[in-house]
């Protein structure tokens, strides 16, 4: 019998070529199917094998091998019967394409740790795992992923309901600039591209190409006070631009935090000098006391006591001043995250654009107070100034908000008592949540779910209008109500995020190439959830894929390889082998 046997092949079918010298190959599923004959063959007493091998096309001596190399195997031997059969092939399959999406992609490991997973487990005698097989299933991996995700994206939009979307930009710096571009409110991403420049048509062409053939509406753009920026928005786009609020507040940290430092540094030496000072007069003064003295007038202890006691309360006062103005500085800072909302987080009411102004611009005062009795220099002073000019884009962008709301109200015919409790006591309610949500220091939490608890309380006492209402209609004005509330976005803090995760990526893989890149996005949109479950598509496309992107996965890439039978050549080491 020959090496290799060819089975027939249908009229129509070109076999498959084979080249001189090479063994066939064959899959991981055949191997187990044939396997599982063997079995069957011996228990109907065949005399041999040869007819078996005549039946699948297989040479005896290979199906031979098979059958002895299971008693090869380190695991017990129920684990190397089940792995040997199709459903362990198939299990087998599952967890490779699970290890090369979960640790490969999403957490950025190499061939290496791969095969040393598989060592540790056993599996390496089952799968082939060198590095040219491992980086072969990942590369396949990444275009299927790419495949899935343009026409995942494709067909959910088809049925897509039309989305105001507030659009969130930003650029980020690896060995590529990556522009990222996403809908704030659903975190889903809808341009992440490399790109060498970052002006106005760069940005323009990512933007267009991204929500080309999605049912979105832009109705804003967040962002830094870059010119492409603001260029983008309100010559391109035509529709306003809100400066990011962290961008403020990092300029006034940024521009008084090491100046404010340094001055509580100073005081506070100054006061460990002038206390040991202090200390060493009482140390001097009580040694004079216990040494006999001649005539002469002696020094001057009570005075000098007094002298030292005097500075030592002045460097005291100087280190509380300077402490105390470094806390009003970062108190500052926080009540501009406070103040600018379109509710009042103290009272649960909708607030204008006059009273949050109003507000700001009494925080900023105080700050302008603190740095020039801080006497910090120019530099800091101008890094308030900085922060100052976004000012009338905050106020803007509360005014803009009250008018989009009143826009909705006004297309929704409602009775005034319903409308009532939809603008004063849900739409503040359902904002409340979502900043409960966002507020991770737990006093600040505390204080929230008192004022929501106060407003869930005006809600169940009306309660009454609410269940009159049709259930389709309540549902719909919970949908409008939300949709309002997420029209209100002042900062990029999910772009910051997202550059965050980038750059883990870049390094963990040594950089990050397009089809990556890509990948990565598509894994963002379509599989990282947040607390409640839900998808950044589910949240933007109102609904999830048809099938999962691990299904398809499992169904397009091939079975797991077996490792090859190599011949291990001895090492020789020259240098002894001369020496003999």
């Amino acid at each position: 019998m020959s090496a290799i046997e060819v089975p027939e092949v249908c009229e129509g079918v070109q076999a498959p070529k084979i080249s001189p010298g090479r063994r066939a190959q064959h899959s991981g599923d055949k191997i187990a199917s044939i396997l599982s004959k063997t079995g069957s063959a011996q228990s109907a007493k065949v005399p041999s094998l040869r007819g078996l091998a005549r039946e699948v096309g297989v040479a005896e001596s290979t199906i031979r091998y098979w059958m002895n190399r299971k008693s090869k195997h380190h695991l017990d031997a129920e684990t190397v019967a089940f792995l040997e059969s199709p459903a362990g092939v198939r299990f087998l399959q599952r967890q490779m394409v699970a290890q090369h999406f979960v640790f490969g992609l999403m957490g950025g490991c190499g061939p290496s740790l791969h095969r040393y997973f598989l060592q540790l487990t056993g599996l390496h005698t089952f799968v082939a795992c060198s590095n040219t097989t491992l980086r072969s299933l990942m590369r396949k991996l990444l275009d299927a992923v790419v495949n899935w995700g343009d026409q995942a994206k494709t067909d959910l939009a088809k049925t897509m309901p039309l989305r105001k979307v507030s659009l969130g930009v930003d650029e980020t710096f690896f060995a590529d600039m990556v522009l990222v571009a996403m809908d704030v409110a659903a975190g889903f991403i809808i341009s992440e591209k490399s790109s060498a420049h970052r002006d106005t048509d760069t940005w323009e062409e990512h933007v267009r190409s991204g929500v080309k053939g999605l049912n979105v509406e832009l109705v804003q753009v967040v962002g830094d006070g870059a010119k492409a920026l603001n260029a983008l928005a309100k010559d391109r786009l035509k529709i306003p631009k809100i400066d990011d609020l962290w961008h403020g507040q990092s300029a006034i940290t940024r521009g008084t935090s090491a100046a404010l430092a340094s001055k509580v540094k100073a005081a506070d030496t100054k006061l460990d000098q002038v206390c040991k000072d202090w200390g060493q007069i009482v140390r001097s003064r009580k040694k004079y006391d216990q040494q006999p003295h001649g005539r002469g007038r002696p020094p001057a202890w009570a005075a000098r006591e007094v002298h030292a006691q005097q500075e030592a309360d002045a460097a005291e006062s100087e280190l509380y001043r300077t402490i105390k103005n470094q806390g009003a500085v970062q108190q500052c800072v926080c009540d501009l995250g406070i103040i600018l909302h379109p509710v009042d987080l103290k009272t649960g009411e909708l607030q204008d654009a006059t009273k949050v102004q109003c507000e700001l611009q009494k925080t900023f005062d105080r700050v302008e107070i603190v740095v020039r009795e801080a006497g910090l220099g120019e530099r800091s002073q101008a890094a308030v100034l900085k922060a100052k000019r976004l000012l009338p884009s905050w106020v803007a962008s509360v005014n803009q908000w009250h008018e989009r709301l009143k826009n909705c109200l006004s297309d929704v015919k409602l009775a005034a008592a319903v409308l009532a409790l939809f603008h004063d006591v849900l739409i503040p309610l359902l904002y409340l949540q979502r900043v409960i949500g966002q507020t991770r220091d737990t006093e600040r939490r505390k204080e929230l779910q008192k004022v929501q608890e106060k407003l869930h309380g005006v809600f169940m006492e009306s309660a009454g209008i609410w269940q009159a209402l049709p259930a389709a209609l309540r549902r719909s004005l919970l949908a409008v109500a939300q949709d309002c509330v997420d029209l209100f976005q002042r900062s990029t803090g999910c772009v910051e995020g997202r550059n965050g995760v980038l750059s883990l990526h870049q390094h963990q893989m040594r950089g990050l190439n397009p089809q990556a890149l890509t990948a990565l996005t598509v894994v963002h949109n379509f599989v990282t959830t947040r607390c409640d479950g839900s998808t950044a598509a589910l949240r933007f496309f109102g609904r999830a894929p048809d099938k999962p992107l691990f299904e398809h996965l499992c169904q397009v890439l091939p079975l797991p390889a077996r490792p090859r039978k190599r011949l291990r050549r001895p090492v020789v080491n020259l240098i002894i082998a001369s020496a003999a």
